[in-house]
C-alpha cells in the first residue's frame, strides 16, 4: 500500500539529502516537535525551517524541514563551507533560510522520484522559508502524516510529510532506473 511506501521514503529522503552534504543523521525517539522539545533542542536559539507544497491528481500535501542555524550552516556544499557563517549576521540568516528551503526542496524531489516508481506523480511548488525563536509546529492534518526527528551530534532536524491520498491504494514498484542515480547529471547530445 502507498502508506507503507511513504513511511520509508519520507524518512530516507531526509537522511539521504543531509548525507549528500556530509551530515549523518540518526533517528530520534521523539517525533512530535512540541514547543518544549523544539526550544530545548535549539538551546533557546532561533529555528530555521522551510515548507514545500506538492500537488497531483490523487496526491497532495506539504513537506516541512526544520533545524538550527548551526546545522544548516554545516550542511552546505563543501565549496560554500570555506566561509564561516554567523548567527549574528542578517545576511547569513537569509542565506541559511534559503539553503534550508533548498534542502526541503531536495527532500521532496527524492520523495517524488521514489514514489514515481509506484505510479504516483505530483508537481512541487517553490519552498517558503522562515526562521524565528518563537517558531512552533502545528499538528499535521493528514491522516497519514510522517513526522520524524533526527539527531546529528547536538543538533536536531524535524521533518514532516503531510500528504493527502488514498492510504489503502495498492501500488507496485516499476523496475528502478539503474542508468542514472539520484542527483546525477545527465547530458544529452
Amino acid at each position: 500500500m502507498l502508506s507503507d511506501v511513504l513511511v520509508d521514503v519520507a524518512r530516507l529522503a531526509v537522511i539521504d539529502v543531509f548525507q549528500s552534504y556530509g551530515v549523518r543523521l540518526a533517528h530520534r525517539g521523539d517525533t512530535s516537535p512540541t514547543p518544549e522539545i523544539v526550544q530545548a533542542a535549539a538551546g533557546g536559539l532561533a529555528i530555521v525551517a522551510a515548507a514545500v507544497g506538492f500537488h497531483g491528481v490523487d496526491f497532495r500535501g506539504t513537506a516541512l524541514l526544520a533545524t538550527t542555524f548551526e546545522l544548516a550552516a554545516i550542511a552546505r556544499p563543501p565549496a560554500q563551507r570555506q566561509r564561516a557563517l554567523s548567527a549574528n549576521s542578517a545576511a547569513d540568516w537569509i542565506f541559511v533560510r534559503d539553503w534550508v528551503g533548498e534542502l526541503c526542496n531536495q527532500t521532496v524531489g527524492r520523495v517524488k522520484n521514489k514514489v514515481g516508481r509506484y505510479g504516483v506523480h505530483f508537481e512541487v511548488s517553490p519552498p517558503a522559508a522562515f526562521s524565528g525563536a518563537a517558531l512552533t509546529f502545528a499538528l499535521p492534518k493528514g491522516p497519514a502524516a510522517q513526522t520524524v526527528a533526527f539527531q546529528s551530534g547536538a543538533h536536531t532536524v524535524w521533518s514532516c510529510l503531510d500528504a493527502f491520498y488514498d492510504a489503502a491504494r495498492r501500488v507496485s514498484a516499476a523496475p528502478e532506473e539503474t542508468n542514472v542515480g539520484e542527483g546525477k547529471l545527465v547530458i544529452f547530445d
